[in-house]
């Protein structure tokens, strides 16, 4: 019921408007604040700091009461042209608790100023400075890196990974929440998806790809990594609500990790939208429950 009262409040306050064309894009993307907001000051059960690496902002979610057992780095989604939502917050912080990671947020430049061609090497290099990093009295428990995504940011969560791999840096394991692996949303089961999804719509979507895609267009793996190599990757944990245009990729994504040999999972729930385990619903818990133990298992292997 809670799930559906969500949806009853997307459709309610027009949140698909901005995505139902190129023009209401353009229009929202015009109404963007100036400067990304900071973190909220207080986040339950962490610790909040800023720092800076590889030139991006980057916000660091610590666990108050025990030492962080390993590093989460998260790409947030925003269809690559928004900043982090409410939800995002609520959920790292939530995420940190549980798995006892710090959870690094980048604030990467968002499209169109932001591009691929820049902005996947720039993060791949943010992560391989994680891993390449010793001991200290900043990062006295460096531990397991895990690297993780929801919606745009999941997409460019394994575009990095791929970077990461084709640099001698293979079996990250990935978290991606829905998913967006494939820019042209050109999948013939997506029409369906779409006339049941409340919040995301095709006609924007590709409009945000071709954008952050830039001068690469959007079939290159940096905007559509599902186009990019998949063998050599680490475990991946892929989420996903059937009522979600983007819900035929993330299948999609599984299918083509288990034939390429790779450890994939797929937690897909019906009925639920776009991003579910972000909402404030009781099918959250359960998915973060998910990917607690995906990391800890990952973390220990």
């Amino acid at each position: 019921m809670r799930a559906r009262g969500v949806e009853a409040f997307l459709r309610a306050t027009g949140a698909q408007r901005r995505w139902r064309s190129p023009e209401a894009l353009q229009r929202a993307i015009d109404r963007r604040p100036a400067e990304s907001s900071p973190a909220p000051k207080r986040l339950r059960g962490v610790r909040t700091r800023a720092e800076h690496r590889q030139g991006w902002p980057v916000w660091v979610l610590e666990p108050q009461d025990r030492h962080s057992v390993g590093s989460l780095v998260w790409l947030h989604g925003g269809g690559y042209v928004f900043d982090l939502a409410a939800q995002h917050w609520t959920f790292l912080a939530d995420l940190a608790v549980r798995s006892g990671r710090r959870v690094l947020v980048p604030r990467y430049p968002l499209a169109p100023e932001g591009r691929a061609e820049q902005t996947v090497p720039t993060a791949a290099d943010l992560v391989a400075e994680l891993l390449d990093a010793e001991p200290s009295a900043e990062l006295p428990e460096h531990g397991p890196l895990a690297l993780g995504g929801d919606s745009a940011g999941g997409g460019m969560a394994l575009a990095v990974a791929q970077e990461l791999r084709l640099r001698g840096h293979g079996g990250i394991p990935l978290v991606l929440s829905s998913p967006w692996v494939d820019a042209t949303l050109s999948d013939p089961a997506v029409p369906a998806a779409a006339a049941l999804d409340p919040w995301l719509a095709p006609p924007g979507l590709r409009a945000a790809g071709s954008a952050y895609a830039g001068s690469l267009g959007p079939n290159d793996r940096r905007a559509s990594p599902i186009h990019g190599p998949l063998i050599g990757l680490g475990p991946v944990l892929i989420l996903t609500g059937t009522r979600d245009v983007l819900n035929p990729d993330a299948r999609r994504l599984a299918a083509a990790l288990q034939a390429a040999g790779g450890q994939v999972e797929l937690l897909e729930r019906t009925g639920l939208l776009h991003n579910f385990p972000l909402m404030p619903i009781p099918e959250a818990a359960p998915a973060r429950d998910a990917i607690t133990a995906f990391l800890t298992r990952e973390g220990a292997s």
